[in-house]
């Protein structure tokens, strides 16, 4: 995938590339020894290696992400069941604020991720009627 973007975004960038299975601690350390400029990993990895190592590079698109992916699940051919439920689940987890939630719990985790707003203002956050004055 660092391929894809580095291709289609910066075409006339040079390459330093490492093999498919490199731990992504291995291609940041390229950068920490300035063996390269850029890289793309997900933010929790990159903020992970920075805790551990202190600040050596920076984030640049914390704000304006280069290309955003969810989250995917594999199933076996025909398993319409299995993924029906699972993401009937998800979905109610995701509006019943549980992901929010579960984020909160760890650490740097909040700033790492871009959580799916829910589809509509849950009815609960603003008063439905006000009493006359």
């Amino acid at each position: 995938m660092t391929n894809i973007i580095a291709r289609q975004q910066f075409p006339k960038a040079q390459k330093v590339t490492l093999p498919q299975l490199s731990e992504v601690s291995q291609v940041l350390i390229q950068l920490e020894q300035n063996k390269a400029d850029v890289t793309f990993v997900e933010p929790f990895q990159a903020n992970e290696f920075m805790a551990s190592r202190g600040e050596v590079f920076e984030n640049i698109a914390q704000d304006t992400p280069l290309r955003v992916f969810g989250n995917t699940l594999m199933f076996a051919k025909g398993e319409f069941k299995l993924q029906s439920m699972l993401n009937t689940a998800l979905q109610e987890d995701l509006q019943s604020g549980f992901v929010k939630e579960s984020i909160a719990k760890y650490k740097g985790a909040a700033a790492s991720l871009y959580p799916v707003k829910p589809p509509f203002d849950p009815p609960y956050s603003k008063p439905q009627v006000q009493a006359k004055q």
